[in-house]
Formats: structure tokens, C-alpha cells, sequence
């Protein structure tokens, strides 16, 4: 959960709405679609945060952009965000939404950062050993600023396995 309570409680009411017309999946989807573009599309991210411009001209760019990409319900809760001034927690609040799915879904998001891509069977070990506390979705990102090894994050936990972690205690062992 992201830390910001308004975007939370907007987070759960459009989560309660999905589940009272039976729509989580989909509604999923818009999400993961909407903050694709929030992510790659900085103009769209600056537009949303900016205070000045005014609602009706980003209500028409969001139906420009995604009134046949995203089902009527999301459309609907970000008109009414518009409404309500709130349209700079979308982001947020579609964080927030992922969270409160796979929590109802008992879905773990972990993320394993490695020097190289890891093989099939390392990662299928990974799940296997995650996947006791339910189903997992695993995320990989390569980051050869690690030097070998694996870090795996899991909420707030992380296990890391790196060579520059125990680099740095070899360092830190000897005060270099």
C-alpha cells in the first residue's frame, strides 16, 4: 500500500465497486494500462499533476486517449476524480487498486534484481520457495551494478544476495 490516505480510501471504493459488478479483472487490466502510459508518457503524468489546466480539457484528453481502450467504470471513476479535483492521486490510486487485488487475490509481488538474466529453473526455484505464502507474480530487473548474485524483495522484506553486499561487509569488516 502507498502510504497516502485519500488515494487509499478512492483505491478501496473503486476496488468495492469491481467486486459489486464482478469486474476486478478487467478493471485490473485499465489499471496496469493506465499507469503503463502514466509511466512512459511524462506529458500525460505532468498534465495530471498540474493544478492550472483545466478539467474539461483533461477530461477530453483522457477520452481522447482512452475511451476505447478502458472499460466504462474506470472511465466513470476518473471523470469523477476530475470532479472532485483529485486526478493527481490517479497514479496512486491505481498502485493502491494492484495492491488491494493481489491482497484479496493472496498474490505475492516479488522482485528479483540480478546482475544477468536469470534461467527458467532459478526462477521456477524462486516461486516454488515464495510460493508457499501463495501465488506469486515475479517481477526481474537486471542491474549489473550488483556484480553477481540476486536480491529478492518481497513488500518491505528483502533478501540480498549480491556480491557488492558482501563486498561492502568485507569493507565494512576491515574499515576501508
Amino acid at each position: 500500500m502507498l502510504n497516502n490516505k485519500a488515494s487509499y480510501r478512492y483505491a478501496q471504493a473503486l476496488f468495492s465497486l469491481a467486486q459489486e459488478k464482478q469486474l476486478q479483472d478487467a478493471i485490473l487490466n485499465d489499471c496496469k494500462l493506465l499507469l503503463n502510459e502514466f509511466y512512459q508518457t511524462e506529458e500525460l503524468f505532468t498534465i495530471v499533476k498540474n493544478p492550472t489546466i483545466n478539467k474539461v480539457f483533461k477530461k477530453q484528453i483522457f477520452e481522447k486517449i482512452f475511451l476505447h481502450k478502458i472499460g466504462k467504470e474506470t472511465m466513470n471513476f476518473i471523470s469523477f476524480l476530475l470532479k472532485r479535483g483529485r486526478e493527481s492521486l490517479l497514479p496512486i490510486i491505481l498502485e493502491n487498486y494492484n495492491f488491494l487485488y493481489n491482497k484479496e487475490k493472496n498474490i505475492i509481488v516479488a522482485e528479483v534484481v540480478s546482475s544477468k538474466p536469470l534461467d527458467t529453473s532459478l526462477i521456477n526455484t524462486i516461486k516454488e520457495k515464495i510460493g508457499v505464502l501463495g501465488a506469486v507474480n515475479l517481477n526481474q530487473k537486471i542491474d549489473p551494478k550488483i556484480i553477481g548474485g540476486f536480491i529478492i524483495k518481497i513488500g518491505d522484506l528483502q533478501y540480498d544476495a549480491s556480491i557488492k553486499k558482501q563486498i561492502n561487509n568485507v569493507k565494512r569488516a576491515f574499515k576501508i
